[in-house]
């Protein structure tokens, strides 16, 4: 369930100069920062610590939307220091992204947006510093940002004398594993501060340690050592609001979960749960307000106006902040370590004095460059994106222009938010496809393909289908070379324990029978899963035997027991060599379908309408499962529109003229709008 709770009114309007949010999914106290926006493009092009081309080099001034044609590790020796009016695009980067190793990074300032880049501060960095710091300023909003391995705090909001912090927001991060003794997530102390979505993990204390304005809604604290959250720890009046968050104990934990109240400590708080115990289940409770002390609680709502913001229940955050916390373009390997930690449940944890502890190489793990797409006028827009949105890829200046955005957004800033995943719209009304990243490199083989034409579920054909390749995510690769799959490829998942393929699937009536799993295994060795709808585990440890090579696919199956509805189905791997390859899922009953990835996911037992199929052969695209007229788009990958139709039923759209290469059918009906990726040969 997912709802929006208006505790303030905070009206905008959508032109220059008036309220507009850092981006369209920035929420909370920093959700108007406007960063860089107008300013100046600063290209990083190298990995060095400092001079031209570096990051060092373009934190130098202010009043930059700071880009990347590389990506990589970039090791520095000394701290960076982050100006106001900037914007900081991790999302540009190629490849797997940006991490920032060796010291830690200071916002003392104001006005500033970061998303999509890893902060590692690690036992090389300045001595009792934190990763990241706040001494003072105002309006700062962190996205997607994985921070670890301060030496003192790892996300310390602590105001200088006689300075102030004011509208912060921190959401969808990881703020993790502090090194040494202190190890602390970290202190909050801001007039209005939003910590949304983000996993605290592997810290001793301090997750975090708030005081004076603080909203901590959905977020995910595991594994702490002496304290999970402190309520203030002061007779100054602090004022909480806590709705929807989990918390989780593990291995090293031995103190407790809501620390240090004070009656001048002011909270509404609900929907928090606490699972209790370390073995591997989630069988805790909610906590009640016996377990927070002496504070003192609001009756109903609280005098302190806290920013309307989206809202979850704790189990639904849990498994929202597992997808999507960090910098999550490219998961990293020490953010799939602590993620493997989380989904033990009690079971795994680390609390290492160094970060070498952990075993990866380079410290960091091996980070991939990538190459970045062509920008001959270095404006921070790709040539191709440009051209499919009528501007000019060599006029640098019609970046801060605003005709494509419905909302007032300057012509780099859609770029940049469409890039992140955020609902961009244009001035036309449409939306974007995915971008390209979702799509995890497809591979370009054109080899003939001998596979079955028919989906078998034990002696009879499969009554439901979902293709592996109908994924939503996927930690690794979209394939075609080896031999014998079905549809138009497989899935292979990264090398590691916790890769997942996610699905979003419709159930439309109750299943009561067996679930069918295609698959390849070509080493000696088995490779386990575990297999999850929603928070319900349909297979704890199903065990994928060899198959002797990659090119020989069978079958294993399960019972399995699902209400009608909407539901995330993950394949999550347990084995260190990932999971087997995907072919296709399978079910002996009828009913069952991939469905819109952005469908939410249901939680009741109603009926779900199973999505349009769109299916692809010789040319042609078939559509069935239709309710009422629809709209279809053929897109480039870059979002420009080149073949539309409106239909009414079943239909086979014959296509004419496609370049060879990688496209996406966009299928509107109604509200509803349903997207696949296809190969035209």
């Amino acid at each position: 369930m997912e709802r929006i709770l208006f505790v303030a009114i905070l009206a905008f309007s959508f032109s220059w100069g008036q309220k507009l949010p850092a981006f369209p999914t920035a929420e909370g106290f920093g959700k108007w920062a406007t960063g860089g926006r107008g300013g100046e493009v600063y290209q990083v092009t190298n990995l060095n610590d400092s001079g031209p081309g570096s990051l060092r080099e373009g934190l130098s001034k202010s009043g930059r939307t700071i880009v990347f044609t590389v990506g990589g590790v970039i090791k520095i020796n000394d701290r960076l220091v982050v100006p106001s009016n900037t914007t900081i695009a991790g999302q540009t980067a190629p490849g797997g992204g940006i991490t920032v190793y060796g010291n830690g990074t200071a916002f003392n300032t104001h006005n500033v947006i970061t998303r999509h880049i890893r902060i590692r501060m690690g036992r090389g960095g300045s001595s009792g510093k934190d990763a990241v710091s706040v001494a003072h300023g105002n309006d700062m909003i962190w996205d997607h940002v994985s921070i670890s391995w301060g030496r003192d705090g790892n996300f310390d909001a602590n105001p200088d004398r006689n300075k102030e912090i004011k509208n912060l927001t921190i959401q969808n991060c990881i703020i993790a594993q502090g090194l040494q003794t202190h190890s602390t997530g970290g202190l909050m102390i801001a007039d209005g501060a939003s910590i949304l979505r983000t996993l605290y993990i592997n810290n001793n204390s301090r997750n975090p340690k708030a005081r004076k304005t603080t909203q901590f809604v959905n977020n995910v604290v595991y594994n702490w050592t002496v304290s999970g959250y402190i309520l203030g720890d002061t007779q100054g009046r602090s004022d909480g609001y806590m709705v929807g968050n989990w918390f989780g104990v593990g291995p090293q934990t031995r103190g407790g979960v809501l620390n240090k109240p004070t009656p001048s400590y002011h909270l509404f708080a609900r929907d928090n749960y606490y699972s209790n115990n370390k073995d591997g289940t989630m069988d805790g409770r909610y906590f009640g307000k016996g377990d927070f002390g002496t504070v003192t609680w609001y009756e109903d709502q609280p005098s302190v106006e806290f920013p309307a913001v989206t809202e979850w229940t704790a189990m639904e955050a849990y498994e929202r902040v597992y997808d999507n916390a960090g910098a999550n373009r490219w998961r990293d390997e020490v953010d799939k370590v602590f993620f493997g930690h989380l989904r033990s449940l009690g079971k795994s944890g680390a609390q290492p004095k160094d970060e070498k502890e952990l075993g990866l190489e380079n410290g960091v793990g091996i980070v991939p460059g990538g190459e970045a797409p062509k920008d001959s006028d270095g404006d921070g827009m790709p040539d191709e994106w440009e051209i499919a949105h009528g501007l000019d890829p060599n006029n640098p200046a019609d970046r801060n222009g605003t005709e494509l955005s419905a909302e007032g957004y300057t012509n780099l800033e859609m770029y940049l938010n469409e890039l992140a995943g955020d609902p961009v719209i244009y001035k036309d009304g449409s939306t974007p496809p995915p971008s390209s990243s979702s799509v995890v490199n497809p591979s370009s083989s054109s080899e003939k393909i001998e596979a079955p034409t028919v989906a078998q579920c034990g002696a009879q054909e499969c009554a439901s289908l979902v293709q592996g390749e109908d994924f939503c995510a996927v930690d690794g690769i979209f394939e075609e070379k080896n031999a014998g799959f079905m549809g138009t490829g497989y899935v292979n998942v990264d090398n590691a324990v916790g890769t997942e393929i996610n699905y979003k699937i419709a159930v439309e009536n109750p299943v009561d029978g067996k679930m069918y799993v295609r698959y390849a295994n070509g080493v000696a060795a088995d490779r386990p899963v575990r297999i999850s709808a929603g928070s319900q585990v349909i297979a704890d440890s199903l065990v994928f035997p060899s198959t002797g090579a990659w090119t020989e696919w069978q079958e294993v199956n399960f019972p399995v027991n699902l209400n009608p509805g909407i539901y995330e189905l993950k394949i999550t791997s347990l084995s260190e060599d990932g999971g087997p390859n995907i072919d296709w899922l399978g079910w002996d009953v009828k009913g069952i379908g991939a469905t819109n990835c952005d469908a939410e996911p249901t939680r009741i037992n109603v009926r779900a309408v199973a999505a349009p199929q769109m299916k692809w052969s010789l040319g042609a695209l078939n559509i069935s499962g239709l309710n009422s007229p629809a709209q279809v788009e053929i897109r480039t990958i870059q979002g420009q529109v080149l073949q539309n139709y409106n239909i009414a039923g079943d239909t086979k759209i014959q296509l004419q003229n496609l370049p060879a290469g990688w496209y996406v059918t966009q299928l509107k009906q109604g509200s509803q709008v349903y997207r696949q990726l296809f190969k035209a040969f």
